[in-house]
């Protein structure tokens, strides 16, 4: 580390790391964050039925192939800001119905219905929460 007492720059040369406090990996930033190159977010692609949100998701891949599948959203109270990305994939890609995939709050709402249908493969929602619901930001598809 090296601090520019003239400029108010803390310079790092290496790697920042968060450290897991009380089952938190948060880092906390107050003010602007600028950040230059790219920012990764976590993918994953789940073939299951059912499927519960985890605290690393951020896009969740459902390949509902030709059943129903769920996504379960996390508490909104406990997730105040978190952005989600959801987006209906079939592994058959020449097959145009496949099965719906519903996205359902287990406390709160979405928007101002308990859940939310995805019908049409490679439609996708965005969904933040704002500690109490979580809301629609973005949608593609039906």
């Amino acid at each position: 580390l090296t601090f520019n007492a003239q400029h108010g720059v803390l310079t790092l040369d290496g790697t920042l790391r968060s450290h897991k406090i009380k089952n938190d990996h948060t880092a906390e930033f107050l003010g602007t964050v600028r950040m230059q190159g790219q920012v990764c977010q976590a993918i994953k692609t789940v073939k299951t039925q059912k499927y519960s949100v985890q605290d690393g998701d951020y896009t969740i891949l459902i390949d509902s192939g030709k059943d129903k599948a769920v996504v379960a959203l996390p508490p909104a109270v406990n997730n105040r800001g978190r952005i989600l990305i959801v987006k209906k994939v079939n592994r058959d890609k020449y097959k145009l119905n496949s099965g719906v995939v519903k996205v359902v709050a287990t406390e709160g709402k979405i928007d101002i219905a308990e859940e939310m249908i995805i019908k049409m493969n490679y439609s996708s929602r965005t969904l933040q929460s704002d500690g109490e619901n979580w809301w629609l930001i973005a949608s593609k598809g039906s």
